[in-house]
């Protein structure tokens, strides 16, 4: 089995999906081919907060196990240099690289490229003969560092010159690909449709024509009856703005299938060339006139003028593609009902695995570091030898494993990613995910899919791995918090309990109370403290005995260790008042616990047989990572408990 990483920017562009598909499409019927798609990002990028952190992924991909990678470099370009994009990749310059559309200065590394002049040639032949066009305008990507857009900028000008048409530099407009940067361009040189000094403006991709659209709307310039516009790449954002954008398709799935065709020849040992050239070909739509701009339809004419509309295939995949979506969105509402549910790896297989049939995702494997690395956006990420599967789910094979950090077997990355025992020894497509939260890098995921909806398996991959995330670290701290009381044991732990109620005295609440909060401020965990008040127990003690009284204390313990979580602490502190220290309780809830505080009480004292209802008072206080002294969050839980007891002796 041969594995082939292709490294992609992300999955949220219809350039990187497009191309994604054509390689998945060239292997699909392969028996002996791993597709692994890894959205790496760039080095340190900040775009988003941690988003950094999945440019761990390519240390992984260094492994033995990875024999050639596939890199959709123009992806990376938006966000840095061409050479600082190469210098990250020279460690595979071993194994082969095959790059999209531009060369890498890898060693060794070959690539694909679309050549843009004749494409652009013939839509300003086009626009000049069968629009009467005549004066040109580009909308350019100077504000960005990306090769293509040179080319495009070249092809240009020299189709303006093959066709006998002025070239006039003023009338080069800055962009960056985007359609905010195009329209913002437009509006801020063209106050009125008056000023606009062109009747037709070539873009230098689908994107930032939807922009040129916008503003020309604005302006009150009726596109294509007044000025013609046309975009580049052919993308499905072509199709849905208003009119639909005049294009160039550089056949973007066939780019893809044929880098995967280079790096399949490579792997079989064949010669192959450093460079294939790919042609590019125009598609006239709405926004030249050569559609009806009336109607909204996917209907284009091709380079020889031949009119096509889609066909009822390709509606029926789209109809598909609807329902499946539909389904998608339901599923993740579910998955992220479970988001911060307390579940630990023991559970979280079950969660998982009744949502990866609907996501189409038959297989999950989990790997983690003996330790998180934590890692800063400034910071090189430094790869841990091993990790460890800690859940490993195959539907097919109907196993469903989570494991403890005692049990998981160990993986030894630089050698392989997943270990023979998990390894389902299947060909298709799989996504690489790092394990993170904020600065914390887990380890990482490797799942098999089973459609082209890269997109939303992007999705569903990202709440899986804050579900088993949270899973792992509920168990640590599950696995952490049972290792502090057994200590408490060996500690003596029958000094810091209360002889009647066998919750912890004062001694045992304030020492493991303090020591919880440490905890759960580590592990950004915040919640609740209580400082709880028996109601009337002097009325009881005059009233029954204090018998009776040490009764009613003893019940009350056993309703605060039945209301409140395993997880939680309770203690007693002194002969009616008792203190809780609750983890990730959130103050929202407090209603919610006096009303199960009341019914709790009238079964225990019914169970005890007391001759009277129980009932307590609970002053409740928010702690926070600066704000977690024990004594001073029972002092203003106390202040708190007073203002309740005020309120009930006044409803008296």
């Amino acid at each position: 089995m041969k594995n082939i990483a292709v490294l992609i920017h992300n999955t949220l562009n219809d350039y990187n999906i497009s191309v994604l598909e054509g390689i998945t499409s060239y292997f699909k019927d392969s028996n002996d081919i791993r597709v692994v798609v890894a959205t790496v990002k760039v080095p340190h990028s900040t775009t988003s907060e941690f988003d950094y952190q999945y440019w761990s992924s390519l240390e992984i991909l260094k492994s033995k196990d990875i024999h050639g990678i596939i890199s959709v470099t123009n992806s990376f370009l938006n966000e840095t240099s061409l050479d600082a994009y190469s210098k990250e990749l020279e460690v595979f310059s071993g194994k082969p690289v095959v790059s999209v559309s531009t060369p890498l200065n890898v060693k060794n590394s070959k690539y694909t490229c679309t050549v843009p002049d004749e494409a652009i040639y013939k839509i300003v032949k086009h626009f000049k003969e069968k629009h009467n066009r005549r004066h040109f305008a580009f909308l350019s990507a100077s504000l960005n560092t990306a090769p293509e857009a040179q080319e495009r900028l070249d092809a240009f000008i020299k189709a303006l010159k093959a066709n006998d048409l002025e070239y006039n530099p003023d009338l080069i407009i800055p962009g960056d690909f985007s359609p905010g940067c195009a329209k913002d361009q437009l509006l801020a040189r063209y106050k009125t449709k008056e000023d606009i000094d062109f009747d037709a403006i070539i873009c230098v991709n689908d994107f930032s024509a939807g922009g040129c659209l916008l503003a020309f709307q604005e302006l009150g310039l009726k596109c294509p009856e007044e000025i013609s516009v046309s975009g580049f790449d052919n993308s499905p954002f072509s199709l849905i703005t208003y009119p639909t954008i005049t294009s160039v398709d550089q056949n973007i799935p066939g780019n893809g299938r044929k880098v995967a065709e280079i790096m399949e020849r490579i792997l079989n040992g064949e010669e192959v060339k450093e460079k294939y050239i790919l042609q590019c070909s125009p598609v006239y739509r709405q926004s030249c006139g050569c559609v009806d701009w009336k109607i909204h339809s996917n209907a284009f004419c091709d380079s020889e003028g031949v009119y096509h509309e889609i066909d009822e295939a390709t509606r029926a995949r789209e109809r598909n593609i609807i329902t499946e979506s539909m389904d998608n969105n339901a599923n993740l509402y579910d998955l992220l009902e479970h988001m911060d549910a307390n579940v630990g790896m023991k559970n979280v297989a079950t969660i998982v695995r009744n949502s990866m049939s609907v996501a189409k995702i038959p297989v999950i494997t989990a790997c983690f570091y003996e330790h998180p690395v934590i890692l800063h956006s400034t910071e090189n990420f430094v790869l841990p030898e091993t990790a460890k599967v800690m859940l490993h789910i195959d539907l097919e094979k109907g196993i469903e494993n989570s494991y403890t950090e005692e049990s998981g077997m160990n993986v030894n990355i630089l050698e392989k990613i997943i270990p023979e025992n998990y390894d389902s020894n299947k060909a298709g497509v799989y996504f690489l995910l790092p394990l993170f939260l904020r600065e914390n890098n887990y380890g990482y995921m490797l799942c098999r899919i089973e459609h082209n909806n890269f997109s939303m398996t992007s999705v569903h991959l990202r709440v899986f791995m804050n579900i088993i995330i949270n899973a792992y670290e509920y168990s640590k701290k599950e696995t952490n918090r049972y290792k502090l009381l057994k200590r408490a044991e060996d500690l003596n732990l029958q000094s810091k309990t209360d002889e009647l109620t066998q919750v912890f005295n004062r001694r045992g609440f304030i020492d493991y109370g303090t020591r919880l909060l440490d905890l759960s401020s580590a592990m950004g965990k915040y919640g609740c403290v209580f400082f709880c008040d028996l109601d009337g127990l002097k009325t009881i003690n005059d009233t029954y005995g204090h018998k009776i009284g040490d009764l009613a204390i003893q019940t009350e313990a056993n309703v605060l260790k039945q209301v409140f979580r395993d997880s939680d602490l309770v203690g007693r502190l002194s002969g009616d008042e008792f203190g809780v220290v609750a983890p990730g309780f959130p103050i929202s809830k407090v209603e919610y616990l006096r009303e199960r505080l009341i019914q709790i009480n009238k079964e225990l004292s019914e169970k005890a047989g007391l001759p009277f209802t129980l009932s307590i008072s609970i002053g409740p206080i928010e702690y926070t990572e600066n704000d977690k002294d024990l004594l001073k969050l029972l002092t203003q839980a106390d202040k708190n408990l007073y203002e309740e007891k005020k309120l009930k002796h006044g409803n008296k």
